[in-house]
């Protein structure tokens, strides 16, 4: 899954949850400008079941 976050520590609060690179982009396009240090955004791998 992709993350956006805002980039101010200690915050760091999660903002959109995506399914794809693209997606997490074309938002953090969007949101960046309503936060003063701006966002950021990463892929975490996260399995559908235990053990994954």
């Amino acid at each position: 899954m992709w993350v956006v976050q805002e980039d101010s520590t200690p915050d760091l609060k999660i903002l959109a949850i995506c399914a794809t690179q693209e997606e997490a982009l074309e938002f953090a396009n969007v949101a960046q400008h309503r936060y003063i240090d701006g966002v950021i955004h990463g892929f975490y791998p996260f399995g559908f079941r235990h053990g994954e």
